[in-house]
Formats: C-alpha cells, structure tokens, sequence
C-alpha cells in the first residue's frame, strides 16, 4: 500500500465564484465538509487539506485546481535535525561564520538559504484573529482581508521573534541549520550595521544574508498556517520559548523545506523577484525588483468593496404583545402611586373596582386578549407550510434560513455583527434598585434570509422581534474586538438582546414584490437640465447662432430635448424592469390583524409549543376573571 500523503493548500483571499457548487459535489461523492474545506481555502497561509493515499488527493486536486487554487501533495520529511542556538557570528570575505556552541557553520557566497521568522507568543495570532473580527464586523464577510505581510512582519519584531535558517546544498537539501534568539547573542559580528536592540540586529542580520546568499526564501506564517504538527500554544509567559513550541517551531520549517521543493517541481522555477516577493520584508522584495526588472510594479488590487453603513431609519413601532405589556406596567405603577398616597386611597380603589366588577372584568378581557393572541399565532404558524427562498409564493408564508446582514449593522455594546439589536439602559435609585431610563433599537434595517436555495430580502418593519442572544454589561465595558480600557460606570447597566449575523431564524411574513422606486418625468429632466447647465461642452450643442451664450429661444430648445430624452430613458427603464424577474421580500402584512414574526428558532415546533403554554394559562385565567364578574353582576342585579 502507497504511502500516506498530505494534500497542502495555499489559502486565496477571494472566494472563487464556482466554489460551493465543487464543495457540494465533492461533499456527495467523499464525504468532503464543505464548510471545513471553505474555511481552510480562505484568508492567509498555507493549510492541510486532505490526508491520504496519492490516487484520493489527486482526485480532489483536479476538482479544485481548476478554480485557481494552488495545491501541493507532500510526503513530509520527518526532521532529521533541530536548528542550533547561535551564540556569535563573524563576517570573511565570502562567507558568514555562525558559532553553535562549540561547533561553526558557514554559509558561502551564493548559497541557498531558507528562513522561518516566527513569532511565540501568539500576538501575531491574536492580531490577526481580531482584525478578522473587525473587519467582518464592520465591513462584511465579503470584504474581509487578511493581515499584510507588512503587518506580519511588524507584529513578529514587535513580539517574542525567533529565525531559523536552513541551509541549503547544491542538491537544495538541508546541511545544517542555525536558530537565533534575539539579544541572547553577541552581535559584534555584525560590524557597522549593529545596534542597541534585539529587533534592530535581527534586521541587521537578515539584510546581512540578503546579501550574501543566493536566494533567501523567508516564511513569516508560523501560527497562522493550520498545518499537523505545527500548532502554537500560547497562554502564559513560559510557553513561548518552551520545549513544545520549539518543537513545533521545527517540525514547520521541515515542512516549508518539502514544500519550497514540491512547489519547484510542480511550477515554474521562480525568478529572484518572485521568489522574494513571498516574503514578509518590503526592503528584499524591492531590491529584487530592482535587480531583475525595470518595469513599473503593478498597481495595487482595489480594496474590496465593504457594506453600505445602515440606513437613518426611524426605529419600529412597538407590537401587540409590547403595547400590551406596556399598559401592564402603566397600570402596576398606577396602583404603586395610589399605595404611597396612602393605604385608605388604595384600599378604596381596590373595594369599588372589585365590588362593581370592573376589575375583574379587565382581566378577563386582557387575558382573554393575550390568549387568543397566541393562540391565533400558534394556529396561524401550523397552517402555513414552509417555503423555500427561491420558490416563495406571494401571500403570508413561512421561511427559515440564516440571517445574512446587507448594511454594517454592529450591536452598540458587543460590538457583534447582527441583523438587528435592541438595547434597554438602567440605573440605580435611591433605592439601589435598577430602574429602566430608556429603550433604543437598530430601527427596521432590512436584512436577509439564506437557505439551500438562496436568499429573500426581509423588511422587519413593523415585526414583533423574538432575539435568544442577551448580553448585560456596564458602559465602557470591553468587547472582544476591543482590548483597550475602558471607564465603566457601576450606577448604570445596559441589557443588549441581538440577532447575530449567522443566527437560524424563523421568519412569517408577507411575501409580496417591491416598490420600485422610480422618477417621475419632470423629476428625469430637471435632473437632466441641472446636469447641461454644469456641463459647458453639452451646453455648447444648443448655441446655434454661435454667439457664446444661450437665448431663451435655445434654452427652450435644450428643454424640449433634454424632456424627449428623458422620456424615451424612463419608457426604456420601464420595459427593461418589466422584463425581468423581481425577487419578493418579505414583510408586515397589508392587514394588521395577521401576524408578522422574527424569531431566533431552529424549529417552528418550538415556538407552538411555547405559544401553547402561554395561550392555555391566559385562556382559563380569561374564563375565571369573567366567571367572578357575571357572580358580581348576578349579585347586583339578583339580590339575595
């Protein structure tokens, strides 16, 4: 039996445009998970795909290959050697003289070198990891871009860095290996380019082997790469230099060695410029351009464009269930205010509402009310059959799906990508009790809704909006994102409930096709007219007797034309939007009386269940309420 091999991916920025459909075929005929697979082909680095026999990870590289992606199959070389500490350093005329103790190793002139400068501590991870979160925060998942090799490198001379250096024989074997530790060296080797900080003569000695090898290949991705054996523990302050991760350290650099030779064979061989431009120091990748092209360099990729920043939208009406809860507390605080007047006050309002049965009769009818409410809204839900986002009918339906934002909606207190948020802000009275001081919102910002079949626009105007996700916290207190202190005030607490972009949610609604939004005629050619007058190239059309200026007689020429052309632009936008296909949205039915519903659930069947318990208790409280009242009324109208 063939030996087992790794398949190893180097990760691309953008997701290619064929790549779910691959993943879901490539999920029927091996079991491949697509989302696993996704996640290892996108961001930074390089990642293990796949391990297996040769004959299975060529299969799954001819599916993926033709997407662009670049995949290598390795058979690792075990490491037959750790690099040794340096302890000093010399220069001669051809060669650099590394001290390991009580042994030399020399690097020549025009020799191979291949470089892994790491970081131990795990803040190039943690940095990262939090622009990630940042950037999906606030520009969208679409437009998330990974660390540059300008931060890479920045971040590891900032930290806890280590190099090692391979070097390399004519056959571009290994024959020895050197590990530097900055400051635990002698840098008087480094003559004139010497300075007083470990990060400064480790950038001395890089531009140093700059200089005198033949090709310096430098890895910078030691913890960011997910490939076996090479994992970064971090978590106290002695595990960046520990046996483990130095072992591990070790274990990445043998594997880079198998890798720069698979790449080798399997492409091109690289030019100098190429082959440096990997690297994570601006300063070797322009030397390279120098040396061997004198072309302008490329342009930099356009930034990728972010999501829009949500709309100024008035926040939502409150629904039924809120007003209703509302008037609860107005009138709770209403028997509150008559019991500090005095006990004689409350005692009086309690007698005459319960003895002429008005009371009673109130909670019958709000009771009553609510139980039927959820009722109304647990049948309304068995009786709508699930929908699909491509087949969406027109009328009330039911949908679940992933929430997908649409604007750069970020929660106010967690900092976390969401569809919708809702904060409620307390603080202590004289009390020491938590009194409510306001309630603010994201407002209805449309978002939208993922399934199998693809995506539906949800208008949550008007809704009654069920979030899971709660969060309590202080003002200034820290999020994820955000490391820096903050000033937390203990007198006040904000309670934050979001829907989290991500989240399964269970959306009835009203499907039906949207406004477009269009101009009218005399608004098409006003716009036109504004345009000619700050054109002075278009305005020179309409100067017939060539004079340099423009008659009434030719402006109102211009007007006729430019009224014609308008014209003719909104009877072409009215047959082209008539040709093609609207999507439907989904949103708050046109009667107030059916019901408009968000919730965070993974099963209609869990929200029935719960309007069930609801509806039952309000349903018998309801019947005893009005029971109470009609013995009261009998009473008064039957006396004994």
């Amino acid at each position: 039996m063939s030996e087992t091999q790794l398949l190893i991916a180097r990760k691309v920025a953008t997701e290619p445009a064929e790549l779910t459909p691959v993943l879901r075929r490539l999920q029927q005929r091996i079991g491949l998970d697509p989302y696993t697979t996704r996640q290892r082909l996108l961001g930074r680095g390089l990642a293990l795909l796949a391990k297996g026999q040769p004959a299975q990870l060529d299969t799954l590289a001819g599916e993926l290959t033709p997407l662009g992606l670049q995949l290598l199959r390795l058979n690792p070389t075990p490491p037959r050697f750790a690099p040794q500490r340096m302890t000093a350093l010399r220069q001669s005329t051809d060669a650099i003289h590394f001290a390991l103790g009580d042994k030399e190793l020399s690097l020549q002139r025009g020799e191979a070198v291949v470089g892994i400068l790491a970081e131990l501590s795990g803040a190039l991870l943690d940095k990262s990891l939090k622009q990630l979160l940042v950037q999906n925060a606030y520009r969208g998942a679409d437009a998330v871009e990974p660390i540059s090799d300008q931060e890479v490198y920045r971040t590891i001379l900032r930290a806890k860095p280590v190099l090692d250096l391979y070097l390399l024989s004519e056959e571009g074997k290994p024959r020895g290996a050197v590990r530097v530790f900055p400051g635990r060296y002698d840098p008087k080797g480094l003559g004139e380019r010497m300075t007083y900080s470990g990060a400064g003569n480790l950038e001395a000695l890089l531009e140093l082997l700059r200089e005198m090898a033949g090709s310096l290949t430098l890895y910078t991705n030691f913890g960011l790469d997910l490939l076996p054996g090479c994992k970064l523990k971090t978590g106290g302050n002695e595990l960046p230099f520990s046996q483990e991760n130095l072992a591990s350290l070790t274990r990445y650099g043998w594997l880079m060695l198998d890798f720069g030779a698979a790449t080798a064979q399997k492409y091109p061989a690289p030019t100098p410029a190429s082959l440096l431009a990997a690297t994570a120091i601006p300063e070797l990748v322009e030397l390279a351009g120098e040396l061997t092209s004198s072309e302008p360099s490329p342009p930099p990729p356009p930034a990728k464009p972010g999501l829009p920043p949500p709309p100024d939208l008035d926040e939502e009406s409150p629904g039924a269930v809120r007003r209703l809860l509302s008037f609860a507390g107005t009138a709770f605080g209403l028997i509150i205010y008559l019991g500090l007047q005095g006990p004689g006050l409350l005692y009086g309002f309690f007698k005459y509402g319960f003895g002429s049965g008005a009371l009673p009769a109130l909670g019958a009818g709000l009771c009553g009310w609510g139980g039927f409410h959820f009722l109304r809204l647990k049948r309304q839900m068995e009786n709508t059959p699930t929908s699909r986002a491509r087949s969406v009918a027109m009328g009330m339906v039911e949908i679940q799906g992933r929430a997908i934002r649409r604007y750069a909606l970020v929660s106010p207190m967690t900092h976390l990508a969401c569809v919708y948020w809702r904060l409620q802000k307390f603080r202590r009275d004289q009390n020491d009790q938590w009194k409510s001081v306001g309630v603010s919102s994201s407002g209805p910002v449309p978002f939208e809704l993922e399934d199998a079949t693809g995506r539906i626009t949800i208008d949550p105007r008007g809704a009654s909006i069920r979030p899971r996700h709660r969060q309590e916290g202080f003002p200034g207190q820290m999020s994820m994102l955000f490391s820096g202190a903050g000033s937390s005030d203990q007198q006040e607490k904000w309670v934050e409930e979001i829907l989290c972009e991500g989240a399964t949610l269970y959306v009835l609604g009203f499907a039906s096709a949207p406004r477009l939004q269009r101009q009218t005629l005399r608004e098409r050619t006003i716009e036109r007219l504004q345009r000619l007058k700050s054109d002075p190239q278009a305005l020179r059309r309409y100067d017939s007797d060539g004079d340099g200026r423009i008659s009434e007689t030719e402006w109102e020429a211009a007007r006729q034309t430019e009224e014609e052309l308008a014209l003719h632009d909104s009877l072409q936008q009215a047959e082209t939007s008539g040709q093609g296909s609207v999507r439907p949205q989904i949103g708050r039915p046109p009667q107030r009386a059916l019901p408009f519903l968000i919730a965070e659930s993974a099963s209609e069947a869990h929200l029935t269940r719960n309007y069930a318990w609801f509806s039952g208790p309000l349903l018998l409280a309801a019947l005893g309420f009005a029971v109470w009242t009609l013995a009261i009324l009998a009473g008064f109208f039957f006396p004994a």
